[in-house]
């Protein structure tokens, strides 16, 4: 079982247009119909009965010997038609089917089955029509039961599937081969997304080599995908650590141009160093170098308390000797 977005198409849909008028019945609905298959096996426990009596044994309302068709308008790749059997070969409930298929207006294949034994079972899910390799676009598909001045035939129709698959692996990089099928039932319902019922036969399946060529592609798309965000973070990590680098190499010479101190402002006298500013206090009525045998002017004890200062966070090429 695969899964699949389906899209149900009711009685009245345009996208199916039934003919003639008042000839196809909602099996699951008509209780007057002589086949009877258990709904609960049909897709989506639906399907469309027709039933074309060929003279003289026609009894319906109609044109007499005229065919029953089924019409629908699809874009994709490919179509499978999917029927019910009635394994019964007895009139009025006889199960011989006797099919024809349009593909855009031209006839392109049949389906015959005629029951040998009057047995009042059903086969579900019953392949009658492929068309593997369709250009992506619009078709059209008409489905004819009977063949006017033919025999009697019986269809139960349950539904179509189309395939989108190259479109959708051409947008999405991780599409899934069962992706892309769309189903649609004659029977009434709203767009669902349902089970898929088995599929058409392996030699109409994609081949083991295209589909590992998509995996191929998925896996080198999302290893780009990886790769950019990491490089990324790499080259943003590189530019701040140095940008960070930068600005602490800058406080340094900050810090180093704060602390040094040019020995041309200080002068050497006496064993004292002293500052230009505190020598201008000279002209005030002490000397330059030094006061007074055992006596400092509270200037001097100010500048002698600097100089001090000043050598200890000096270098030793820097400090004041005698």
């Amino acid at each position: 079982m695969s899964t699949c977005h389906c899209a149900h198409t009711l009685l009245h849909d345009s996208s199916w247009i039934y003919s003639p008028y008042g000839a196809w019945n909602i099996g699951n609905d008509c209780h007057g119909c002589d086949a009877q298959p258990n709904a609960t096996l049909a897709y989506n426990h639906t399907w469309h009965d027709a039933a074309f009596y060929a003279p003289p044994n026609q009894q319906t309302m109609t044109d007499p010997n005229v065919p029953f068709t089924a019409n629908i308008t699809f874009n994709g790749t490919a179509v499978y038609v999917f029927c019910i059997m009635l394994n019964s070969a007895t009139y009025p409930i006889f199960g011989a089917s006797d099919i024809s298929f349009h593909m855009d207006g031209v006839p392109v294949s049949t389906y015959q089955n005629s029951p040998t034994e009057n047995l009042d079972t059903y086969t579900y899910n019953v392949p009658v029509f492929a068309m593997p390799s369709l250009e992506y676009g619009t078709h059209s598909l008409m489905i004819q039961n009977g063949v006017a001045n033919g025999t009697d035939a019986l269809i139960l129709l349950d539904y179509i599937v189309y395939p989108k698959a190259r479109l959708a692996s051409m947008l999405n990089p991780h599409f899934r081969a069962d992706d892309g099928l769309e189903s649609t039932t004659p029977g009434p319902s709203n767009v669902a997304s349902t089970n898929l019922p088995t599929p058409p036969p392996s030699s109409q399946s994609p081949s083991a080599s295209s589909l590992s060529a998509k995996n191929s592609n998925s896996r080198n798309f999302l290893a780009i995908v990886t790769a950019v965000p990491i490089g990324i973070a790499l080259l943003l990590g590189v530019a701040s650590f140095s940008l960070w680098r930068r600005h602490r190499l800058r406080q340094f010479e900050v810090h180093r141009q704060t602390l040094q101190v040019h020995p041309s402002y200080l002068s050497v006298e006496h064993g004292h160093a002293q500052s230009p500013r505190a020598q201008k206090h000279s002209s005030r009525g002490w000397s330059e170098g030094s006061t007074s045998v055992g006596t400092r002017s509270p200037r001097e004890e100010l500048s002698t308390s600097t100089t001090s200062r000043i050598e200890e966070i000096l270098p030793p090429a820097y400090r004041a000797t005698a």
